[in-house]
């Protein structure tokens, strides 16, 4: 239940079971909205619209998710006339590298960008990589060819 609020600096409440018994979504927005009044004044609450409570991503949609962002980054480059190849594994790499699911979509979208869109604007701005070269992430490392 929303009791284990993450201590990370996020606002976050874990759902699924309590003591191996299912709980409902309208079970865990109650806890929610307990813990909240804890840390916060009854003023701030009134100004949330709803409270939203979010499943953790699974690995198959953790892994669908990367594929997309990955194709979105290859089309994005492309409008540049620059042509981005990814090898079939950087999308298994990129998901051991975000072994952790509590960030959700958001910290996969920022993974992709530190892993591999900065080191494309890195090439580019070096003069490594030109108009129309082609980018292979390889699985260990990023490689130009």
């Amino acid at each position: 239940g929303s009791d284990k609020v993450y201590k990370k600096g996020e606002f976050g409440f874990e759902s699924g079971t309590s003591a191996g018994v299912a709980v409902s979504k309208n079970v865990l927005e109650a806890d929610a909205r307990k813990s909240l009044k804890k840390i916060m004044r009854q003023e701030l609450i009134n100004r949330f619209d709803d409270i939203v409570l979010f499943d953790p991503l699974t690995e198959e949609t953790r892994d669908k998710i990367i594929k997309k962002l990955l194709a979105d980054l290859s089309s994005s480059l492309r409008k540049q006339k620059i042509a981005v190849n990814f090898s079939p594994k950087v999308a298994l790499w990129l998901s051991a590298e975000a072994q952790d699911m509590s960030g959700g979509a958001r910290h996969l979208r920022r993974l992709v960008y530190e892993k591999i869109n900065d080191f494309i604007i890195d090439k580019l701005a070096s003069g490594e990589l030109q108009e129309a070269k082609t980018v292979t992430v390889g699985e260990e490392k990023l490689i130009l060819k």
